[in-house]
């Protein structure tokens, strides 16, 4: 997350990467990042000119997570790297994650905190609903519906048409037929 929201920073977006927010102090130490961990979710106090983008692959941790930042008026940012392709009329919430080489299609919907991993689709008139985790090189056709917090492991497919219930997990390699 921190290089594709460097690559942004890169192509003209309006932030400066400050550090993370992590419940581990040390969880960088083994990493050599430019930038370490500056506090917790839970403890942090959004400054004036803060933005937050939150990296979390998991639905409900990323609920959970964004909620302390939410309650003390932090804004969550879209990042959508540049290789990212988006086509006409797509609503997008906040704190939508869309990494490289995703691609939305026409008419489509996504709620808050939505993370489109490497290579997904979407395609047309399709409805993401808020914390849905989208994996690696996933296939959300058409006319589809994810309500809250769907995860979609990676390489699976889901078919036009169909709606997936709150919280569900669709594994990895899963073809979604109904």
């Amino acid at each position: 997350m921190f290089g594709w929201a460097s690559h942004c920073v890169e192509h003209g977006a309006p932030w400066r990467i400050k550090g993370f927010l992590d419940d581990r102090r040390d969880v960088l130490k083994d990493y050599a990042y430019p930038v370490g961990v500056i506090g917790s979710a839970a403890t942090y106090e959004p400054q004036a000119d803060d933005v937050f983008a939150l990296a979390m692959g998991d639905s409900a941790a990323k609920k959970k997570y964004s909620a302390p930042i939410i309650e003390k008026g932090g804004a969550f940012v879209n990042v959508i790297h540049p290789t990212a392709c988006v086509s006409l009329n797509v609503t997008m919430g906040r704190g939508v994650i869309m990494a490289p080489f995703t691609c939305v299609s026409c008419d489509v919907t996504l709620g808050d905190f939505v993370t489109l991993n490497i290579s997904s689709s979407v395609g047309h008139d399709a409805k993401l609903g808020d914390f849905c985790q989208i994996s690696c090189h996933c296939d959300i056709t058409g006319n589809v519906a994810l309500e809250e917090g769907v995860f979609v492991g990676s390489h699976a497919s889901i078919l036009p048409g169909v709606r997936v219930g709150a919280w569900a997990f669709v594994g990895a390699g899963a073809l979604v037929l109904r």
